[in-house]
């Protein structure tokens, strides 16, 4: 948040790609509705995640 801007209100859709049992995608996109002009307009997010034994 920022000093001196009003409240905000967005959304995001997101999923997972399995590469195998083990590695997976994970992924989310998303703008905010309210407020956008004066906060972020668009958010993302792109992460690996393992799920196995190291």
């Amino acid at each position: 948040m920022t000093v001196g801007t009003g409240p905000t209100t967005g959304f995001n859709v997101g999923g997972q790609y399995d590469f195998n049992d083990h590695y997976h995608l994970l992924f989310s996109a998303g703008k905010n509705v309210e407020n956008a002009r004066t906060t972020n307009t668009f958010s993302y997010y792109l992460g690996v995640q393992y799920t196995g034994r190291l």
